[in-house]
């Protein structure tokens, strides 16, 4: 059964009273409505108020088209077609009980600074460092001012390669952004490095990675001070083959040491993209983000060497994307951001929640 944009469209006058938890869709003539409703991890997303604009909304939030025909009811989550929504079979009512008795994290958001940033955050003792495809702003972290911009000129051979840089990690004074040339060569890839003591933003080096993993998406220095790198590969079924891998960084190379495809648990909450974030975090676990989720899915290597799931942290304040732990805050705060919106501040002192 499919359902056309244009019935969602005539829906819309419904959008008001489906938020209250409401039905307006009358079972007798089988119409179809709009409706908020939990995702698969078991809450509802807020719905922001933005004019309706549902086609971006399904972009970022989970909606579902919902039919009362004599059949039952049926939903959706994937708003990746283009104008028609495949449906299948499930109980709303069900569902949104689940989500009303759900468990909170207790994260909550610390702060939004006002910075429109695409990519991703990285933070260091006094700066925060917001990255775009080829643009860098390091921002103070007590005035929140700009302090020094970087810009890729595309005239200079030495960054015509830049196009599309991800996620950042400070260590030892110097700023490392994972970058690629996605889409136009998804697996040309390179660690470009920034000078950034004091208040310094000054490119150093780029280093070449090798072409046979994916999209490099982030890195970071872990505990046992090896690098970990993330190479993503899109599309449904296809983001199977993202890999995680580890490096030994010595005089300026990075020399492959092992690698890890994703669990399973945390590749069916992709959809159709990949995972865009990653920082260790002070519990000594991996936290990791996907394209556009308000979710970080935590992460470990166990005792037989094999990457494991651990639970999902909600309630966050990025949606997606590079993401960061202050490693210099004395309360435990994890950086990331709302694309093109704000950077936020997440307080992780909730309980850890793991989700089915």
């Amino acid at each position: 059964m499919k359902i056309t944009a244009l019935t969602l469209i005539t829906s819309l006058a419904c959008v008001s009273a489906l938020y209250a938890g409401v039905l307006c869709a009358d079972k007798t003539r089988g119409e179809w409505t709009l409706m908020v409703i939990p995702d698969t991890q078991g809450y509802t997303e807020d719905w922001k108020e933005e004019g309706y604009n549902y086609w971006k909304k399904l972009k970022w939030y989970t909606y579902s088209a919902i039919a009362n025909d004599g059949k039952g009811a049926f939903w959706t989550r994937d708003p990746n077609s283009e104008g028609s929504f495949e449906l299948v079979q499930a109980d709303p009512v069900q569902v949104l009980e689940k989500a009303k008795h759900s468990p909170s994290s207790g994260n909550s958001v610390l702060r939004s600074v006002t910075i429109r940033t695409d990519q991703g955050v990285a933070v260091d003792e006094k700066y925060f460092y917001a990255i775009s495809n080829t643009v860098i702003l390091k921002c103070d972290k007590q005035t929140r001012k700009i302090i020094a911009t970087w810009q890729a000129n595309k005239e200079d051979k030495a960054y015509k390669h830049f196009l599309h840089m991800n996620s950042g990690t400070v260590v030892d004074e110097k700023l490392y952004c994972a970058h690629s040339r996605y889409s136009i060569d998804p697996n040309a890839c390179t660690v470009e490095i920034w000078n950034v003591k004091n208040q310094s933003l000054t490119h150093e080096r780029s280093i070449r990675m090798p072409r046979h993993h994916g999209s490099l998406t982030w890195l970071d220095r872990g505990p046992d001070l090896s690098w970990w790198m993330c190479y993503a590969v899109y599309g449904k079924h296809k983001n199977q083959q993202t890999k995680l891998v580890r490096y030994q960084y010595k005089d300026g190379k990075f020399m492959e040491l092992e690698n890890w495809y994703f669990p399973k648990e945390v590749v069916a909450n992709w959809d159709n993209m990949s995972c865009s974030g990653g920082s260790w975090g002070p519990d000594g676990q991996l936290y990791t983000t996907g394209h556009d989720h308000s979710r970080a899915y935590v992460l470990k290597v166990d005792e037989t060497n094999a990457l494991r799931y651990v639970r999902t942290e909600k309630d966050m304040g990025f949606f997606g994307q590079g993401i960061a732990w202050d490693r210099f805050s004395e309360k435990p705060v994890l950086w990331g951001i709302d694309r093109n919106k704000n950077i936020s501040l997440t307080l992780m002192t909730g309980k850890p929640v793991t989700v089915d």
